[in-house]
């Protein structure tokens, strides 16, 4: 049996508005502004990185929930889901988004949640906010 990444082994490291960001990308984007207040512009990256110690090879599963969000099926998309495996001892990860049309979609809470079984190890609420 796996244990679960202790609490005591996460921080947040930061939050809010990051550089742009390919998921492919080894490097991290770069915190631009701290904030739980997020203006809706297309392709904002936002979100929040984590570090992780003493917890290689272990899983931790994300979630982000968002504003009820339509495809173009004008079927309701689910809130985002995943897992990740903690590469090494002295591991980080950004869990966030970007924005996308219609912009008055984004509106309202975001809530990015990173588990390690049944704890909740990390979480932020922010708000997405559309601009003049």
């Amino acid at each position: 049996m796996r244990f679960p990444i202790s609490q005591k082994n996460v921080s947040i490291v930061s939050w809010g508005i990051y550089s742009k960001w390919k998921s492919n990308s080894k490097e991290l984007p770069k915190i631009q502004e701290f904030t739980l207040e997020i203006p809706i512009i297309i392709d904002q990256e936002w979100g929040m990185i984590i570090s992780i110690d003493n917890s290689k090879d272990k899983e931790l599963q994300w979630e982000i929930k968002h504003p009820p969000l339509y495809d173009e099926d004008q079927k309701l998309i689910g809130d985002f889901k995943g897992n990740y495996k903690v590469l090494s001892n002295e591991d980080t990860f950004f869990l966030g988004d970007t924005f996308w049309e219609p912009l008055e979609t984004m509106q309202g809470e975001w809530t990015c949640t990173i588990r390690s079984g049944k704890q909740i190890i990390a979480k932020k609420i922010f708000k997405a906010v559309l601009t003049e």
